[in-house]
């Protein structure tokens, strides 16, 4: 597994991930983001999975991630990470690990991304 850091740019790859389209970066730092499509409907909002626990679940939402019954996420004791882990059978498969549980949700959606491509294509 790659290792990931919290920021921008992995807020931007997780919200592609999901099917948002970044609009303009703001002042500061970060990005604005709409659904395709949606840009004279929507106000733009700021969405930071990777340090907004809120905005990690919204996104493992929008994905499915959590909707297999065998998938959840959990600590790790013997070495303080966090993971995203698919149990089946007694025998556990971890999708991410990582040191926060918003960047091993990221992780585990990137790693999704790969394996099925975006959740919406891109309309512009």
């Amino acid at each position: 597994m790659v290792e990931i850091k919290p920021g921008y740019e992995l807020d931007r790859a997780v919200a592609e991930a999901i099917g948002l389209k970044a609009t303009h970066k703001v002042l500061g730092g970060g990005y604005y983001f709409v659904r395709p499509g949606d840009e004279m409907e929507a106000f733009p909002v700021k969405f930071a999975p990777s340090v907004d626990l809120n905005a990690a679940f919204f996104a493992a939402e929008s994905v499915g991630l959590f909707s297999e019954s065998y998938r959840g996420i959990c600590k790790e004791p013997s070495d303080d990470t966090w993971g995203v882990v698919d149990v089946l059978s007694n025998c556990e498969r971890v999708i991410s690990s990582e040191d926060t549980p918003a960047l091993a949700i990221c992780a585990a959606i990137l790693e999704l991304a790969k394996a099925r491509g975006p959740l919406l294509p891109d309309v512009s």
